[in-house]
């Protein structure tokens, strides 16, 4: 599932953030119900939850995510990016 929720992700060209919702048939078939790219990030939401699986606090992620679109945009070098930017998000 991980890895259908990466390809449809990348299919729609989604970028830093997002979130893949599935449906399952009674055969066990994912199905993909809708790509969120702009889910909450609120920390009242579902994603502390996204935070501790991978293994990264709020902060973190948020932090990630704004240095991964500041280099893309030409805002900030690459090499000035935190180690947590630099090593992506399991």
């Amino acid at each position: 599932m991980q890895e259908l929720a990466l390809r449809t992700y990348r299919a729609v060209e989604c970028r830093d953030f997002g979130r893949v919702d599935f449906r399952v048939d009674s055969r066990g078939n994912p199905y993909v119900l809708e790509i969120n790219p702009l889910p909450s990030l609120s920390d009242q939401d579902v994603f502390p939850f996204i935070a501790k699986t991978c293994g990264s606090t709020h902060h973190q992620i948020i932090n990630h995510i704004l240095e991964t679109a500041l280099v893309r945009y030409g805002l900030k070098a690459r090499d000035e990016a935190s180690v947590l930017s630099a090593t992506p998000l399991r």
